[in-house]
């Protein structure tokens, strides 16, 4: 959601509501900011509803490397969504390695 060319198409529809709420522009690093809820929710919301897209892949704030995804799911979608390629179902330890980088990117513990 934060490419260049995204951002562009995006733009003219949300400037407005972004200097409605304080920012001075609407942009890549306004889309990471996770003080700016509404905004994202209403920029995804307005993805979910423009045909052909069936989600959003973004960079996480946490760091480029991490890839985000939101699957849309559609009212005519079957059970489990066709984005899904591979479904893999696996048992979570304290000691999971992406679990214990999760945690310690957030400053939690498992209690």
């Amino acid at each position: 959601m934060s490419a260049s060319d995204t951002v562009a198409a995006l733009y003219p529809r949300f400037i407005g509501d972004a200097l409605d709420a304080g920012y001075d522009d609407f942009n890549a690093a306004l889309l990471k900011n996770g003080a700016v809820r509404t905004i994202t929710q209403a920029v995804s919301a307005h993805l979910y509803l423009q045909e052909g897209v069936g989600g959003i892949q973004v960079r996480s704030r946490h760091g480029d490397e991490l890839n985000l995804w939101c699957l849309y799911e559609q009212p005519h979608d079957s059970r489990v969504s066709p984005h899904l390629l591979k479904l893999e179902e696996f048992d979570l330890s304290p000691d999971t390695p992406e679990l214990q980088q999760a945690l310690k990117m957030l400053g939690l513990r498992w209690a």
